[in-house]
């Protein structure tokens, strides 16, 4: 067990697993040490409810309830305040869920301006990354970002710099299939897969690819892109604010560095 690689998977909520199928089955079969970890807490419905789709959906991919950590609980955060919560999601995870270990992968989300929360967990991620020596072994994930169609205003998995670092996986076509299925596993998430999942359909179905990109590990320190940001545009959160609470905590970090 000593030589076990170890996958650790940082989703901001409970069903942004479903980026990341394909990854984690193979993680599974392989017989990785696997963690996954969960950063928010649902504000609307009853957090169980939530955790226990997700775990019911990676439970149907081989992950044992066991490697699931749902941190946004422990620490009270609620969807939307992962920017408010970035030091002290490092500091939980580095106490308690992740052992120093040169054979591990992190994935996280990308740098995207998607939603502030994938950000937040982003800039944690990588943070972790640095500490623990493993930005090499750090993987990115694209979910959804703004899209500059005046007709439809976001894009899914589309990475916004595909010069450096771009793996694709093609997934075979009866995991794609099953995948369709498991997005059916989110009741309580219902409104937000009407918009989505017919995206995911296309995205399975016409491109089937695995997407995932070496972290860039100084993509935190300047906008996602340039325009306004999805999370911007829907009035759910400032990059100012964000931006603010990420100096917040490489000043604290540089301090302690100096003393």
């Amino acid at each position: 067990m000593k030589n076990t690689k170890t996958y650790i998977f940082l989703f901001a909520h409970q069903d942004d697993e479903s980026a990341l199928f394909f990854e984690i089955q193979e993680a599974v079969k392989k017989k990785f040490n696997i963690k996954i970890i969960y950063l928010t807490q649902d504000k609307f419905n009853a957090s169980s409810v939530r955790n226990a789709e997700s775990a019911n959906v990676l439970a149907k991919l081989g992950v044992k309830y066991e490697s699931i950590f749902f941190v946004g609980d422990e620490l009270k955060i609620p969807d939307g305040s992962l920017p408010f919560f970035l030091l002290k999601c490092i500091n939980k995870i580095k106490a308690n869920i992740v052992a120093p270990s040169h054979n591990t992968n992190i994935y996280l989300h990308a740098w995207e301006g998607g939603h502030q929360d994938h950000d937040s967990a982003h800039v944690i991620g990588l943070m972790l990354a640095k500490e623990l020596n493993l930005l090499a072994s750090t993987y990115q994930f694209p979910l959804y970002r703004k899209s500059r169609n005046k007709f439809i205003f976001f894009k899914l998995f589309d990475l916004i710099n595909k010069k450096n670092g771009v793996l694709l996986k093609k997934i075979p076509l009866l995991n794609r299939i099953n995948y369709l299925s498991l997005l059916l596993q989110y009741p309580s998430q219902w409104r937000t897969w009407i918009g989505l999942y017919p995206f995911y359909l296309y995205h399975y179905l016409v491109n089937g690819n695995q997407v995932l990109q070496k972290v860039n590990p100084s993509s935190y320190k300047k906008r996602p892109h340039k325009g306004i940001l999805l999370y911007e545009f829907r009035n759910f959160f400032n990059y100012s604010m964000l931006r603010e609470e990420i100096n917040s905590i490489t000043s604290k970090k540089l301090s302690r560095k100096g003393r």
